[in-house]
């Protein structure tokens, strides 16, 4: 009798833990950029970056980087799901990859699959 109560409530358990992955599996997933409005645009331009796992809580700092260049970007806004940033002054033409720096991990950052193209 007591293996079937043991059981039912790991199943239980396991219903409730699994129904909300499957609401929102981005929850448990590192941070992601998986599009950026505009891809490009000028020192001082506004850009937005779309994804997932963005708001303060999972993302401390963005930059982005160029060969062996490196820019730390200004973030304006964050949320679940977008950060908005300003693309800094000394950014010089060319494609920048976007790199993420989460809060507490990976310090090295995490390179996003989207570039931004600097004019």
């Amino acid at each position: 009798m007591r293996k079937l109560w043991v059981l039912t409530i790991a199943l239980l358990l396991t219903a409730v833990y699994a129904d909300s992955w499957i609401d929102n599996p981005a929850r448990l997933s590192p941070p992601r950029i998986s599009a950026l409005e505009p891809d490009g645009g000028r020192p001082g331009d506004v850009i937005t970056a779309h994804g997932h796992s963005l708001d303060r809580s999972r993302v401390e700092d963005l930059s982005l980087t160029a060969q062996e260049r490196y820019l730390l970007v200004h973030i304006l806004d964050q949320e679940e799901t977008l950060i908005r940033f300003r693309i800094p002054a000394s950014a010089t033409p060319g494609r920048w990859t976007i790199v993420i720096h989460p809060v507490g991990k990976y310090s090295s950052g995490l390179q996003q699959p989207v570039t931004l193209t600097v004019r």
